[in-house]
């Protein structure tokens, strides 16, 4: 699929990101927007209600910071949603690039204004469940936002989807259809998973908590970090929900005091791919 008009009013640049079950492409609409178009391969597996449940959710994520909804519907049996295309690449890609691991600030300040995005989003009743690397955008100008709402879940609304799959990301009880699938608990988990991600170079033991066990066994891969910080990833990745930080404001100033001590908890490294990410932050 290139080159040629889509739903009438916008042309395919090119393909941005192709997943198991969606593909993304660049557009630009006859007037000069450009934009990230989002269908889904499977034609016949696409659920009307949740499709507009996402694009609801979508919209109303929008004042919190995340791409606007520019236009959705369906075109030739093809459902698809379009955002506004925000130039960046997604955690997962900045981590490809640099052999998986960040140096402690860099994470630190990823975690800080992820967490805010989606402490964003709490206070308009998202919980967005599905936060992994690929649906964390880090921006040209180093802002970090959120994307793909297909997961997501507003108060006084049962998400069409309540279980997820172990991605050493989504929180124990998403994982075992256990639990409120609404509790924000559940985010403050994700975050604390990314952070984690970011810093061990792997998300296996995270996922091993999933299944059972608990992150204490699994320290491994970041014994060498100071111990507040993996204080902070305890409190954070407690396999109960109510062991853990009780919002995502909690673990967002939490994060904010690891970070203003950070230069004398650990060696930092100039990380030049993520300049915009070092800048000050309030």
């Amino acid at each position: 699929m290139s080159s040629f008009a889509f739903a009438n009013h916008w042309q395919i640049d090119e393909l941005i990101a192709l997943g198991s079950t969606t593909a993304v492409y660049g557009v630009t609409h006859r007037r000069g927007r450009h934009g990230a178009l989002k269908i889904a391969l499977d034609h016949e597996a696409q659920d009307e209600e949740q499709f507009l449940h996402e694009v609801t959710l979508s919209d109303v994520a929008s004042t919190a910071g995340s791409p606007e909804l520019l236009a959705y519907g369906a075109s030739d049996a093809t459902r698809y949603v379009i955002h506004e295309r925000v130039h960046g690449d997604t955690l997962q890609a900045h981590a490809a690039a640099r052999d998986g691991r960040f140096d402690l600030a860099t994470a630190l300040l990823i975690a800080i204004r992820l967490a805010l995005a989606v402490e964003r989003l709490h206070a308009l009743g998202i919980v967005h469940r599905d936060l992994e690397p690929s649906n964390v955008l880090i921006t040209d100008y180093g802002g970090v936002t959120v994307i793909d709402f297909g997961r997501a879940a507003r108060a006084g609304h049962e998400p069409g989807d309540c279980e997820l799959p172990n991605t050493g990301f989504a929180a124990p009880e998403q994982v075992e259809e256990a639990g409120d699938p609404l509790d924000p608990r559940a985010d403050v988990f994700s975050v604390g998973a990314l952070l984690y991600w970011m810093l061990a170079g792997t998300a296996e033991p995270v996922r091993r908590v999933a299944a059972g066990e608990e992150l204490a066994v699994s320290l491994e891969e970041i014994a060498h970090l100071p111990l507040p910080v993996i204080d902070l990833l305890d409190g954070a990745l407690a396999r109960e929900p109510h062991r853990r930080y009780p919002k995502i404001r909690t673990l967002r100033r939490g994060l904010m005091a690891l970070h203003r001590d950070s230069s004398g908890l650990a060696l930092v490294e100039s990380d030049p791919n993520l300049d915009h990410i070092r800048e000050e932050v309030c």
